[in-house]
């Protein structure tokens, strides 16, 4: 009789354990509204809105662009650094009223030196800055990082060496070397569904670019440029780890942070101008002739060369390092409260979707245009499919 009452407890609790429709069901409404999922669409309209104004300006800068690759972390550099600097100053000057709003001064209690004690000031939802815990050594070895990874990728993308839908599915390789770094050094611990819910992601990709892909000339391209372009992404991987890791286990003041990460980045860029410069096809001689007309194309508008389209160019570099400088920050967040493939999982989901707003002629213009295409549609639907099984489960750490 006992043991009959033992079978049936342990009959009973294994199918307790045994997950059904509606746990499966409550698992995916979790999934969606978890709170960081907010932080993920913000970063993804963000970047989404970066490679479109990108285009854009691209567009308007053919003949300029090295000049575009200079100033993109110069702007940088001087929002953040203002962002920066007035948060720094509104925490100075910012002062609160006594607690004691209806009694006197004189009611409240005496310390020994006949002074009023005064309660300590409520906590600010402004964070205020305090002094770096992180060496300055590691915001340069993130902006060389971060300036060698552009390099290697306007090397490789440059001119036919590689055709361009190549270019950007060898970018998404960025997601498998995030899982790689993130394995190795911060000890990650991934489900079978978040590789599953990656490649699907991935798969989105290329069948958003599989048009493109089929009518360009895949065996034209140059192996050393592949290879470029790969260590681009490694490099871009590498620095997002480590900074990932670095923020997981100091404090670091993001506006503080990524203004002297994009002053660096700056100043490493500098090297590397005498191997820029023959890639724009641009005689040393001319180069600082095409480095003026170049800011003088953004900033008034004025037309140098023949073809040049500067009258509104102005607003929309404005726009773009809004967006750019935004959507670090919020990368940031994302790296700290989730991960680093998550970031990148991400970021590929915004290519498909950049795609689809590519064919908004109000805001690319008639000249870039494109037409949408089922093969648009059905990519954004498999990337963001991608992303919902991504985020179906948690990642773990290995001790």
């Amino acid at each position: 009789m006992y043991s009959n009452n033992t079978t049936k407890m342990h009959i009973q609790d294994e199918t307790e354990e045994v997950p059904s429709s509606n746990s499966y069901f409550r698992r995916f409404i979790g999934a969606i509204f978890k709170p960081i999922n907010g932080l993920l669409l913000i970063l993804l309209i963000f970047h989404t809105m970066v490679i479109v104004l990108l285009k854009r300006v691209s567009m308007y800068m053919t003949h300029y662009s090295y000049t575009l690759a200079q100033l993109q972390p110069v702007g940088s550099s001087f929002l953040f650094g203002t962002m920066f600097l007035i948060s720094y100053f509104w925490k100075k000057e910012e002062k609160h009223e006594p607690v004691y709003s209806n009694l006197r001064i004189e009611s409240a209690p005496l310390l020994d030196d006949d002074k009023p004690y005064l309660p300590p000031a409520p906590p600010s939802y402004f964070p205020s800055f305090t002094p770096p815990k992180i060496h300055m050594y590691t915001y340069l070895f993130l902006g060389i990082l971060f300036t060698l990874s552009n390099f290697l990728l306007f090397s490789g993308s440059r001119g036919s060496y590689v055709p361009g839908p190549l270019s950007v599915l060898l970018q998404q390789s960025v997601i498998i070397f995030s899982f790689i770094l993130s394995l190795v050094f911060l000890k990650k611990k991934f489900g079978v569904i978040q590789y599953i819910g990656a490649l699907v992601t991935i798969g989105g990709i290329i069948v958003s670019l599989w048009p493109h892909l089929r009518e360009s000339h895949l065996q034209d391209a140059k192996i050393w440029a592949i290879f470029l372009i790969l260590g681009s992404t490694i490099t871009t991987a590498a620095a997002l780890t480590y900074m990932s890791h670095t923020i997981t286990n100091k404090e670091m003041p993001f506006l503080y942070a990524w203004t002297c990460i994009n002053i660096f980045e700056t100043l490493a860029a500098v090297p590397l101008i005498l191997a820029i410069v023959p890639m724009q096809g641009i005689p040393f001689s001319g180069m600082k002739d095409n480095v003026v007309d170049g800011f003088l194309c953004v900033f008034t508008g004025k037309n140098s060369l023949p073809g040049d389209t500067c009258q509104h160019i102005g607003w929309f570099f404005l726009a773009y390092i809004f967006f750019l400088v935004f959507g670090k920050l919020t990368l940031t967040y994302v790296l700290k409260h989730g991960s680093v493939v998550m970031g990148m999982v991400v970021l590929t989901c915004a290519v498909p979707l950049a795609d689809i707003l590519f064919t908004w002629g109000w805001l690319m213009g008639n000249d870039g245009k494109v037409t949408l295409s089922n093969f648009d549609i059905g990519g954004a639907g498999l990337v963001f499919i991608g992303l919902i099984m991504y985020r179906l489960t948690n990642e773990g750490t290995r001790h």
